[in-house]
């Protein structure tokens, strides 16, 4: 990486929104996000190509997505918002949420997931969003952007409890559309397709172990137990459902993921 554009790339990786496009970015051109702004900056992206990416697998608004890009590749690096639903930036910064819960370097899963460690960062998700769903979700898209698996999680555990959890994936186009490509590249097209027409317990486990494990970086085991965790939250009517993602091995008490298979042209979990 040339040293004369690294300062440029760590000022663009300090920002949550130029992150997150980055990340999204990522996907389609298979590089980490340091390399890809590096191609960016040395003009070697067609910024129209991803600009249309964004636009078409993640509904990023066409204006807003040009003007990303353009940002980018002008090395223009004063900090700027993605307009996906007519918010000003003035809405957007209205919504900042003071962090619920501690960050810690080296987390102990175990502890964090206890009922009243999570039940207080609930509380205090609640009290902060004034339990508006579209707030927590762009809070959620926030810090998920800035890998703070902490607040992540906490917000989770709150979406699963108020019936929101697969509202999320089903009705968020920033959500539904990461979740699409991740389910794309470990599957067919036309695969993916058939699969998102209807939220399974399948979907939710991969959408789950995509947050968990591929963007956070927690391990399989820690992972499996949050998100048992996270579906403990959820009211007893919907519980049953997804409560097989993951389960404890009664040989060794490890906690594993129930595997996801392809049967019948669809997604299921091997149970």
């Amino acid at each position: 990486m040339a040293d004369h554009n690294q300062a440029k790339i760590e000022i663009y990786l300090s920002q949550s929104e130029v992150k997150m496009a980055l990340d999204m970015l990522s996907i389609k051109y298979n590089f980490v996000v340091d390399e890809l702004a590096q191609l960016i900056l040395d003009g070697e992206i067609a910024t129209g190509e991803a600009a249309e990416f964004l636009i078409e697998e993640f509904d990023f608004d066409p204006e807003k997505s040009l003007e990303l890009i353009d940002k980018l590749s002008e090395n223009v690096i004063e900090p700027f918002y993605l307009d996906r639903n007519e918010e000003t930036i003035e809405d957007i910064e209205e919504e900042n949420i003071e962090p619920i819960v501690t960050q810690s370097s080296k987390t102990n899963w175990r502890d964090f997931i206890k009922p009243k460690v999570l039940q207080t960062g609930m509380e205090e998700l609640g009290k902060a969003s004034s339990g508006d769903v579209s707030r927590v979700r762009n809070y959620l898209w926030k810090n998920l952007g800035l890998n703070k698996a902490e607040e992540v999680i906490v917000i989770l555990s709150w979406l699963a409890r108020t019936r929101e959890l697969t509202k999320l994936w089903r009705e968020d186009n920033r959500f539904k559309g990461i979740l699409k490509k991740y389910i794309s590249i470990k599957y067919s097209d036309s695969l993916t397709e058939t699969a998102m027409n209807k939220f399974t317990p399948a979907l939710l486990s991969l959408a789950l172990d995509m947050v968990l494990v591929e963007k956070l970086g927690i391990s399989k085991e820690d992972s499996a137990m949050i998100s048992m965790a996270i579906i403990n939250q959820m009211p007893d009517d919907e519980k049953p459902k997804y409560i097989l993602i993951a389960y404890i091995d009664s040989k060794d008490n490890s906690f594993n993921w129930s595997k996801v298979q392809e049967l019948s042209g669809n997604l299921q979990l091997a149970i």
